[in-house]
């Protein structure tokens, strides 16, 4: 069964994963995907309850936050009962802020409003709009213990990234003291969050540099090093 809701913002979600995480939750999980409709986003979300709920549990909902803007997370639409068995939901919002990834998180919650997460599926942190754009972390490259990463910029809520990630392609290695806007994906790994990067962009004006609306490719960026 699928529920239309609607809210005015903008979307991505939350993903959560691991071994240990899971214990955590045995009556039930939970899966998000998010893609663009013209002028707004669908997520979709997936809840399946399999087991006993906590009884302080009534309900549960998508909280909103922007990668790369500090500000509380905002919920999107109103709580909703835990379904019975499994049940798809379609939450559609609209961009609050333009060209910021935005992610949707979805907890469990009590009758004070009070968030416990959900299990997630897959090893992803959230749901994302990559469609809408916007960096998901902004950072000078560093070289660490042989592979290269990226240190985010502090006072901005970028996410931390592990230094173990070496998602990068060779031509990071040009890149070191740079500060740069990543755009790509982020997981859940061992050693904490990785990037699946899919664009660079180098920030002119460093940490605070504006968000360019059209990230360019790796053959661009390689260009420009030549």
């Amino acid at each position: 069964m699928i529920s239309k809701l609607s809210a005015c913002c903008f979307v991505a979600v939350l993903l959560l994963g691991s071994q240990d995480a899971r214990a955590q939750f045995e009556w039930g999980d939970a899966y998000a995907e998010a893609q663009c409709d013209g002028q707004q986003v669908e997520v979709t979300v997936t809840l399946n309850i399999y087991g006993e709920v906590p009884p302080e549990l009534v309900g549960w909902v998508v909280d909103r936050e922007v990668i790369g803007e500090c500000a509380a997370p905002v919920q999107v639409g109103s709580a909703l009962p835990l379904p019975s068995g499994e049940q798809q939901f379609v939450v559609i919002d609209s961009p609050s802020i333009m060209d910021r990834m935005t992610t949707y998180h979805i907890h469990a919650v009590d009758a004070a409003g009070d968030r416990t997460p959900i299990y997630w599926r897959q090893r992803t942190m959230y749901a994302q709009a990559a469609c809408v754009g916007g960096p998901v972390v902004r950072g000078t490259v560093v070289e660490a213990f042989g592979s290269y990463t990226v240190e985010p910029c502090e006072g901005h809520c970028w996410p931390g990234l592990s230094t173990f990630d070496n998602s990068f392609p060779p031509e990071i290695s040009t890149m070191v003291g740079e500060v740069v806007d990543v755009f790509g994906e982020v997981y859940l790994g061992l050693e904490g969050q990785f990037v699946v990067a899919t664009d660079i962009q180098l920030a002119a004006n460093g940490c605070d540099q504006v968000i360019a609306v059209d990230p360019i490719s790796w053959g661009t960026l390689k260009g420009a090093y030549r």
